[in-house]
């Protein structure tokens, strides 16, 4: 009886988004790409990642970065915040890196640009860098 009642409680692990904002249905956006990209931003063997979430309101959606401060709390940064009938066309990747010391996210497809979000060290704000 005790494992039963058990089960019926368990519930999935993972980040807990931040107020207002929660996931979209399942793990498919409704342009086919994922919703999460799970990576090590800081370059401190923490996963955390890149994740559109769509507001409660269902009108808007932003991507936010997800990383972990000195003792493992979460911290979530909102990077683009946009319309939710731009969601469509919007596309999500994590670069290695490359062209910045730490992996960067990149995003593209509303009103055709695109843009790079990359910490400069371990602990700083995402800078955001416009591609052309």
């Amino acid at each position: 009886m005790a494992v039963l009642f058990a089960i019926g409680t368990a519930r999935a692990g993972g980040p807990i988004a931040p107020p207002g904002w929660n996931g979209a249905q399942g793990d498919t956006l409704p342009n086919g790409q994922p919703c999460c990209y799970p990576a090590d931003l800081q370059g401190n063997g923490l996963i955390g990642g890149a994740f559109v979430l769509v507001k409660d309101d269902k009108k808007e959606f932003s991507l936010f970065a997800l990383t972990f401060d000195a003792t493992n709390k979460q911290t979530w940064q909102m990077l683009e915040r946009y319309p939710i009938s731009k969601l469509k066309t919007f596309r999500v990747e994590i670069e290695s890196p490359k062209q910045t010391p730490l992996a960067a996210i990149k995003a593209c497809g509303v009103a055709e640009h695109c843009s790079r979000h990359y910490l400069r060290s371990k602990n700083s704000k995402f800078t955001k860098e416009v591609l052309r």
